[in-house]
């Protein structure tokens, strides 16, 4: 009771502190932050692909999971939160702030009650969200509850910390292997990048990719874990065009079409390929139809769309 005591008002503190708006990320950006910059630009991957067509699927899994809210469970799912919220292509993310679970910007309370309860410790103790970048060469992880593998960090995270239910066991492995092809050696020049909108739809072609290569090794738990989160990578899409009828209207039709395609996953494999080849077709002439509207993917666009809320 004590808990759940607790828990409430430090809900209604984040409510305030992060209302429902049209963009996801603007709800766990620190009010100092400079918004425009952080919705337009990233830390640049530090990502080592491997050379093995199979374990290179492996890392690509991970990788759409990393940035999957379908990963999560409780509140953190429900907000569109992912693995990238706090590490911004597997960095850090200085300016993440959420009241009741942030101390200072950049930091984080892995044991709070807001996204689980079986971490909740009723205490508040924030730490510096840190940079994945060559984790896998640590002899331990994690910080306040450290474990002595990285797949154990990997699930602790997953499931006791933001409350995610146990995944498909290849899209768990796939998480180890990204986190772990996270390496400074594969560091690019320049230490940032700027999201685009051509970066946002090669990142769906992209997971499309993952899909029918997960649907080709027959493991259909992970395929429908991929479909869902496309589903989602659309819904974020479209909250770059707020100003765009084509995409608040194309983009969430194209979700229900994946709908209609998800049980196919399960039932009939051979028809959730026709119906996905008929469907990447449409989603291509949606995607040429983008572009030319108002979109939040440069820094005006974004200083406008901020300066009239």
């Amino acid at each position: 009771m004590a808990r759940t005591r607790l828990l409430l008002p430090l809900l209604a503190a984040t409510a305030a502190a992060a209302p429902a708006v049209a963009l996801d990320d603007l709800n766990w950006l620190s009010p100092d932050a400079d918004r425009a910059v952080e919705l337009t630009t990233a830390p640049a991957e530090c990502l080592a692909m491997p050379g093995d067509p199979e374990q290179a699927w492996r890392v690509s899994l991970g990788q759409v999971a990393f940035r999957s809210p379908a990963l999560l469970g409780g509140l953190a799912a429900r907000t569109g939160m992912s693995c990238d919220t706090c590490h911004r292509n597997g960095h850090g993310n200085p300016a993440f702030f959420i009241a009741g679970v942030s101390g200072a910007p950049g930091t984080a309370d892995v044991t709070s009650g807001i996204f689980s309860q079986t971490r909740g410790d009723d205490t508040a103790n924030p730490v510096p969200i840190p940079d994945l970048t060559g984790i896998a060469a640590k002899a331990s992880f994690g910080t306040v509850r450290p474990a002595h593998d990285l797949p154990g960090f990997v699930h602790s995270v997953m499931v006791d910390e933001f409350q995610g239910q146990e995944p498909a066991p290849a899209v768990a492995e796939g998480l180890v292997a990204y986190v772990a092809a996270l390496t400074p050696a594969a560091c690019p020049g320049e230490p940032s990048m700027p999201l685009t909108f051509d970066h946002a739809a090669r990142e769906l072609a992209g997971t499309y990719a993952v899909l029918l290569a997960t649907m080709d090794r027959d493991d259909r738990k992970a395929a429908d874990f991929v479909l869902r989160s496309l589903n989602l990578a659309l819904g974020r899409l479209a909250q770059r065009f707020p100003a765009a009828p084509e995409a608040s209207d194309a983009l969430p039709a194209l979700g229900r079409d994946l709908g209609v395609i998800r049980p196919l996953i399960r039932d009939d494999p051979d028809g959730a390929r026709s119906a996905l080849a008929a469907w990447r077709v449409r989603l291509d002439g949606v995607l040429r139809d983008l572009p030319g509207r108002e979109h939040l993917f440069d820094r005006k666009g974004v200083e406008r769309f901020l300066a009239g809320r």
